[in-house]
């Protein structure tokens, strides 16, 4: 479905994104991979960290198959199929339900959070472009500006919790695991803008002032698409927010290209991790029989 929707806004500017397909160079979508990566490997670690930090700390292969394999499920439209995922196959390993799902509220709001935050530099963009889009983002970060203290936080869960039907948490995040997981969603998101930043190197040409736009727009973008519920992974809305914000210095063709570039990397490297993280634990699993 994510595809589908890049195809869609691929298509509908051919004609120009055409002509700047052949300006794109290995090195820069080599790397803009690597930030893909890396930035899944972030949001990993930080799931794995809010577990840990609940009472079960997992070991690495074990966690990535459950979080890369439940990941491929935010392909689903909603933004809580992922976590429902996770839960499922975390309770096959002896994780309970509840505290599965309790990470898995936790890595959502901190991620939401930290992307707002890196958001903040798309806001000139916005403005410039006289979005309801800026509106839309600072209606999001003013409440949202509160939630890693702990108790905003653990209200958040139990709301969270009682949506999904699971009773409330027995344990809590301390201060200091906050602090960790919000650094690594920060990583997460930050490497998402880079990513987005080495593909509009290709495509403008003034390389500095598309850093920040870059990172802010993809931090709008990941906001913006984890509260757009009916839609799949944020299709077609983080799409959108990317082409508004980096369309003034790239042309609404080149900000399209980039856009879906970025969105066909980051699904073909859930993909890998997932198999990757799949094929690891089986070869585990085979010397231990």
């Amino acid at each position: 479905m994510a595809i589908a929707f890049a195809a869609l806004a691929l298509a509908s500017q051919w004609e120009e994104v055409r002509d700047r397909i052949d300006r794109l160079s290995l090195g820069h979508v080599s790397l803009a991979a690597a930030f893909a990566v890396g930035s899944l490997m972030a949001s990993f670690l930080a799931w794995r960290e809010t577990l840990a930090g609940l009472g079960d700390r997992l070991s690495i292969p074990v966690a990535a198959r459950i979080f890369y394999v439940g990941q491929l499920a935010k392909f689903v439209p909603g933004s809580i199929w992922s976590i429902v995922g996770q839960v499922e196959l975390a309770h096959a390993h002896g994780v309970r339900r509840q505290r599965t799902a309790t990470a898995g509220i936790v890595v959502l709001l901190i991620s939401l959070t930290m992307a707002l935050v890196l958001g903040v530099l798309a806001v000139p963009a916005l403005l410039a472009a006289e979005s309801g889009l800026y509106a839309a983002g600072v209606l999001l970060l003013v409440p949202l500006g509160i939630v890693l203290h702990p108790a905003v936080l653990s209200w958040c869960i139990a709301t969270g919790l009682r949506i999904l039907r699971r009773p409330p948490p027995e344990t809590s995040l301390t201060g200091s695991a906050i602090r960790r997981v919000a650094l690594l969603a920060l990583l997460n998101n930050g490497m998402l803008g880079l990513l987005l930043w080495q593909l509009a190197m290709d495509v403008g040409d003034s390389t500095w002032v598309l850093l920040p736009l870059a990172v802010g727009a993809y931090g709008m973008a990941t906001a913006l698409g984890l509260v757009v519920v009916p839609l799949p992974a944020g299709a077609g809305v983080r799409e959108a927010v990317i082409v508004v914000v980096l369309a003034p210095e790239l042309s609404v063709a080149g900000a399209t290209l980039v856009a879906v570039l970025a969105r066909l990397i980051l699904t073909s490297a859930d993909l890998a991790l997932a198999g990757v993280a799949v094929g690891v634990t089986r070869l585990r699993d085979r010397r231990h029989a």
